[in-house]
């Protein structure tokens, strides 16, 4: 496993697929390309990715949210391929536990038109 940021040169594709596959069912890829990763205020020095091989198996999203007084960030977009939800991907990262929650415990439908998530 390789965990590091994205490039969005490289990894925007891939993103947006793991997403759309979380929330859309593989659908809207281009919408979340355009409208909810670029071109938005997503921090791609902040979030992670996790590459086992060649495939993307998690994705933590960071976006920076401006406020004239102060720094402020969100998380999004937090989706991983079924295989490395369940407790054993955080044991083979080395812990002794996990508690791994799936997208249907905190996310509803994704909406493109107006690019946030209904709950």
């Amino acid at each position: 496993m390789r965990l590091f940021p994205p490039d969005p040169d490289q990894h925007l594709m891939a993103i947006s697929q793991i997403t759309a596959d979380a929330f859309t069912n593989g659908g809207y890829v281009n919408d979340i390309s355009n409208q909810y990763i670029g071109n938005c205020l997503y921090d791609w020095a902040t979030s992670h990715l996790i590459w086992v091989g060649e495939y993307l198996v998690l994705h933590l999203g960071v976006w920076a949210l401006g406020f004239s007084s102060s720094r402020c960030a969100g998380v999004g977009a937090v989706v991983s391929q079924e295989t490395y939800t369940q407790e054993g991907a955080a044991l083979n990262l080395g812990y002794d536990s996990g508690n791994n929650r799936t997208r249907q415990d905190y996310h509803g439908e994704f909406q493109p038109e107006s690019t946030q998530f209904a709950v």
